[in-house]
């Protein structure tokens, strides 16, 4: 979800695939670290003889679990898409990522709700999650968005850095909305 600052209103939104289709994964064994993860393979949709490893369901999740920098497209009014990175929270059903109104991506996305997200890694073993989906806003005082937030600290910052950064970053978040 993201939030957002416009007269003092916050806005939080989350991007819900719209079907279990539109969440699309792979992962390639790394060569150095051949036995770091299970590899099924499924046909690709990319044509009837392509085939792709790709990871189970609760791979998927664990994948998600870690602190990878997603990639958030978003549509610019003429059509063109436009990327940024952003640290995002998985909790199962949707990709929740906070931001503010004065973000570029926030206001396209509240003109055109579609979006697409590409988690993708390199180590232990190199892989990518991606989905397809339409953003719905959350905004304050109707939704608190700090549990969000909470949350994206704890995945990026207090579990690889440790509690005191994290809860400078939070308190730094904090006055910043």
């Amino acid at each position: 979800s993201f939030a957002r600052r416009e007269g003092g209103v916050l806005v939080d939104a989350e991007i819900t695939p719209a079907a279990a289709s539109e969440i699309h994964h792979n992962r390639r064994e790394a060569p150095e670290r051949s036995d770091s993860c299970t590899v099924t393979s499924m046909p690709a949709r990319l044509g009837k003889t392509a085939v792709m490893p790709r990871m189970k369901p609760e791979d998927v999740a664990t994948f998600l679990d870690q602190p990878h920098v997603g990639v958030l497209a978003s549509l610019r009014r003429n059509g063109l898409p436009y990327t940024v990175p952003v640290w995002f929270h998985w909790d199962g059903s949707a990709a929740w990522i906070t931001g503010t109104y004065e973000r570029v991506w926030c206001r396209q996305l509240m003109h055109d709700p579609r979006a697409s997200l590409c988690v993708e890694a390199l180590t232990p073993a190199a892989g990518h999650v991606g989905m397809d989906g339409r953003v719905t806003f959350h905004e304050l005082p109707s939704f608190d968005i700090w549990p969000i937030s909470e949350r994206l600290v704890d995945k990026y910052v207090r579990r690889p850095v440790g509690d005191d950064a994290a809860d400078a970053f939070l308190a730094n978040m904090r006055t910043e909305h």
